[in-house]
């Protein structure tokens, strides 16, 4: 008995929720052995490896409030496939650098979530990197908290009263900083969020580039029936 492809489909799918659901034992699969059963069940395993897009993190820094994922796409011309992919998300973009062969980016996300974007190709991969930028939450919270304690702490210290003026002082760095680091890990979720549907985009982009085009369709039509009538 052969199956169809969308029937082979929800067949895979079925017997990997049965076997989740029962409690079934599995040692995973790797991305080789996913190729070769989706070539059987007759799908094309280019579109397996772009399905398999997942930005991962690959750095974490300044306490936490600075994160950067990336994801890479095999072959060095997906670089417009990520500048479509860019545009149809957030088409006021600010692009930074745009060539031929690299791409760079800042996307505002979220409230207070700013994203850096940054693609480039060489070595036979496009890798796509994506940063959070903690900028909106500091310039919101900590940078005009700690100006005010600053001038409020600085007239109170001319007054002849210096240790209520370092008290406000450091009490307004202190709320500051308080509300700085509440505002900056919602902030780069939201990045996280982004860089996943951008990976999302750039595969839908890419699967489509693959498909032929309509005057690729005519041609071949065009061909063959010179071909029968010859």
């Amino acid at each position: 008995m052969r199956y169809t492809t969308q029937e082979a489909q929800e067949l895979l799918a079925r017997a990997a929720r049965l076997q989740v659901e029962t409690g079934g034992d599995s040692e995973g699969v790797d991305l080789q052995s996913l190729e070769r059963i989706a070539a059987e069940a007759g799908i094309d395993p280019a579109y397996l490896q772009l399905a398999a897009l997942q930005p991962r993190r690959v750095r974490k820094s300044f306490f936490g409030l600075v994160e950067e994922w990336a994801f890479e796409i095999p072959g060095e011309e997906h670089i417009s496939d990520v500048q479509k992919a860019l545009a149809s998300l957030y088409p006021w973009a600010s692009q930074i650098g745009m060539s031929t062969s690299s791409v760079r980016a800042q996307v505002g996300v979220g409230r207070m979530g700013l994203a850096s974007v940054a693609s480039s190709a060489a070595d036979g991969r496009t890798i796509v990197r994506v940063k959070s930028l903690p900028l909106v939450p500091y310039m919101t919270t900590l940078h005009w908290i700690g100006l005010v304690a600053i001038i409020a702490g600085g007239n109170l210290i001319s007054r002849g009263q210096p240790l209520l003026g370092w008290l406000t002082m450091m009490g307004g760095f202190a709320f500051g900083a308080t509300l700085f680091f509440a505002f900056s890990r919602p902030a780069a979720s939201a990045v996280e969020g982004f860089a996943q549907r951008l990976s999302e985009a750039v595969a839908r982009r890419t699967a489509q580039s693959r498909l032929p085009s309509d005057t690729d369709l005519r041609e071949e039509q065009l061909g063959n029936l010179k071909l029968g009538q010859g």
